[in-house]
């Protein structure tokens, strides 16, 4: 039953519904004893293995663009409210191009501090960003993360390990890397690839492979050679082909190579934490 303001769930005092989904609900609370107010993911089921795992691997992650776990109920996941807009509402007034290199910059941060921690997201879209009105960045919704065997180390081509059940298929279609779409064994490096897209529909204002549904994007993307990869900037010179390459051997596996992260830093100031 969806809860209504006033409604109390442990200590929080719920305030209002912000999102719907088929995993559950997500509300703004207020909770008393900090005076603040929180954000209350509730599953669908009591404490699903997705609530489980996004518990976990956000509880590992200590990161100013990841969003921070509070606590944890039997059925919900309690973390800091981000007031702002989906990357992809934020995306429908295409930003400047050095706002643009600045929130790419932030998400590579985000997932640098991840992988770091041995921790693949898996479901990286512009649904799953938020970006605040001062500017700032945050990666939300690990519920598909999934934690690399070798913990807090990249992964080259020698060391590839296992972090999916072979046949199984975790993520959004559109921001899937092949081997995920094949229910192949994954690394850090589908992240890089789920993040090749967003940057270009940030450069292009559009997906590199157009689709209508699930089952055309997979045969346009395994038939068509080169991502469709216009950027808005004449000026502009970043290449998406190889954060997107096809072949995973081929594609970056190393985020000093994805963009040029001094000249960001000096071209793009870093946005200002609150406080």
């Amino acid at each position: 039953m969806p809860l209504a303001r006033g409604d109390k769930l442990g200590p929080y005092e719920i305030l209002e519904l912000i999102a719907k989904g088929g995993m559950g609900e997500v509300y703004k609370a207020s909770d008393p004893r900090l005076g603040r107010a929180v954000a209350i993911k509730i599953s669908a089921e009591q404490f699903s293995t997705r609530f489980e795992r996004e518990a976990y691997a956000i509880a590992a992650l200590n990161h100013p663009h990841i969003c921070t776990l509070y606590d944890v109920g039997p059925n919900y996941l309690v973390t800091e409210l981000i007031e702002g807009e989906t990357l992809r509402d934020y995306l429908k007034k295409p930003p400047s191009q050095e706002r643009t290199l600045d929130i790419a910059r932030q998400v590579l941060e985000a997932l640098r501090a991840a992988h770091r921690a041995g921790i693949v997201h898996r479901d990286l879209k512009p649904a799953n960003i938020m970006v605040r009105s001062d500017g700032y960045v945050k990666v939300l919704d690990f519920g598909l993360a999934k934690r690399m065997p070798t913990s807090g180390l990249l992964q080259t081509e020698d060391t590839v390990t296992n972090l999916s059940v072979p046949g199984q298929i975790l993520g959004t279609v559109a921001y899937m890397s092949p081997e995920q779409i094949l229910g192949q064994e994954i690394d850090q490096r589908s992240d890089l690839f789920a993040f090749g897209i967003v940057l270009c529909e940030m450069l292009t204002g559009q997906h590199p492979w157009p689709r209508e549904s699930r089952w055309i994007h997979c045969t346009r993307f395994f038939t068509m050679t080169r991502p469709r990869c216009r950027p808005l900037w004449p000026a502009s010179r970043i290449s998406c082909s190889a954060r997107i390459a096809k072949s995973v051997i081929h594609r970056l596996k190393r985020f000093s190579k994805i963009l040029p992260a001094r000249r960001l830093h000096k071209r793009c100031p870093p946005a200002r934490s609150p406080g």
